[in-house]
């Protein structure tokens, strides 16, 4: 600490009214400064002379009975206030009505939960959003209606699905996978020894389409390739990210390749090519775009987990946990730079699954961890301020480039 700043609490110190980790920078300070030191002294002697001087007068006046009695039958009438801590410092009027710090943060938050849900504007925006924060969840049947299949945790795009198969074909397998910039979802069905495979990605430019026969697919131009691969290793080798099935007959797998929109489809089978055409021709998008019924309590309403998502993982809980990590560095409070700092985590880790989000959600929780330690560190309390004002500059620019 530097004289100004040792100057401006040592009142406080003479008081005994200082944090431990305070008494020990200012102690350690007046040890080494005697400026500083001979203010101390004469505030101390001020104060002797002062508190001597109330006593001797007290000691002339005696107070009524009638006095003492009345005063006791106040305290008598008032409630003992209890501090809690956590919120103690939160203790103004709420419309004229002395709230207790976890009053009106109850009160506080109601309101703010309000604002988030009961116009009807905001609450068509929320439900919006879920698609977003849980990675956009999709739904599909057979050709043959007789099975459905779900599957999630993609945004970028939304994927199809084929509505005609060859006779006794059915869904063998799905998944994908997200980098820095990409999606791809692998749809894989199959008939013993006969196999189909459909890759889609997108979120990155499209490439050159191969080389090979040129066809026409709903407009688009595709390229057909025959005898693509003639063994699985040779496959692998093409394609390293390709799932090898020992069943599946590789000695005449052709190649289909296509572009829908900004959707780039491969196809890998060893059916004929009119039978590829006519599955790439029937493809339809999946219906979804929600949590499943399973997991939001069943039906298309507003779901309590629905809400609950929104809450942790969208704009609500991050800004909540701004304003408290804010709160946190006003009133040098570590209760509430650590409350900013979980209520950012939901939102750091819905980052952290994003193809480009990564890195903010990497950097979020930490910058928020670094305001939440300034809270009780008196000398680091410029270091959490920005570290905080990068942490809402963060939030802010995501929340302006998906708008």
């Amino acid at each position: 600490m530097n004289c100004k700043e040792v100057n401006g609490r040592l009142l406080s110190y003479i008081h005994g009214e200082v944090t431990p980790s305070e008494k020990r920078l200012i102690t350690a300070h007046l040890s080494a400064c005697l400026e500083c030191t001979a203010k101390l002294e004469s505030m101390e002697s001020l104060e002797s002379r002062v508190r001597r001087h109330i006593q001797q007068r007290a000691e002339r006046v005696a107070a009524p009975a009638s006095g003492w009695q009345a005063l006791q039958a106040r305290l008598d009438k008032e409630p003992v206030s209890r501090s809690n801590g956590f919120l103690s410092a939160l203790r103004p009027p709420f419309f004229g009505l002395p709230l207790s710090g976890w009053q009106f943060a109850a009160a506080a938050f109601l309101v703010f939960l309000a604002l988030f849900t009961l116009t009807p504007a905001a609450r068509a925006q929320m439900q919006a959003q879920i698609q977003q924060i849980a990675g956009g969840w999709f739904n599909f049947s057979s050709p043959d209606g007789q099975s459905q299949a779900e599957i999630g945790g993609f945004s970028a795009f939304t994927p199809y699905h084929a509505t005609y198969l060859p006779e006794g074909f059915q869904l063998s397998g799905m998944g994908g996978s997200s980098a820095l910039d990409k999606e791809t979802i692998t749809l894989g069905y199959n008939n013993q020894e006969k196999f189909v495979d459909l890759a889609q990605s997108a979120g990155t430019p499209l490439e050159a389409l191969p080389q090979g026969e040129h066809l026409v697919l709903n407009g688009s131009t595709a390229v057909f390739v025959e005898d693509f691969a003639r063994s699985a290793q040779e496959l692998q080798e093409k394609i390293p990210a390709i799932s090898i099935v020992i069943e599946y007959d590789y000695t005449h797998t052709n190649l289909l390749v296509w572009d829908m929109g900004e959707i780039r489809l491969q196809m890998l089978s060893n059916l004929p090519k009119d039978e590829m055409v006519r599955i790439a021709e029937s493809l339809a998008p999946m219906q979804g775009g929600r949590l499943p019924a399973a997991q939001t309590g069943g039906g298309s309403g507003w779901g309590g987990l629905e809400f609950l998502i929104i809450l942790l993982f969208g704009w609500a809980g991050i800004a909540l946990g701004l304003v408290l990590a804010t709160l946190g560095l006003l009133k040098r409070s570590l209760p509430f730079g650590i409350a900013g700092l979980l209520l950012g985590l939901p939102f750091s880790f819905y980052l952290l699954a994003t193809p480009s989000g990564w890195p903010f959600g990497l950097s979020l929780p930490l910058l928020l961890g670094v305001s939440a330690y300034a809270c009780s560190k008196p000398g680091r309390l410029k270091l959490g301020w920005i570290s905080l004002i990068l942490a809402g500059a963060i939030v802010l620019g995501i929340f302006v480039l998906t708008r």
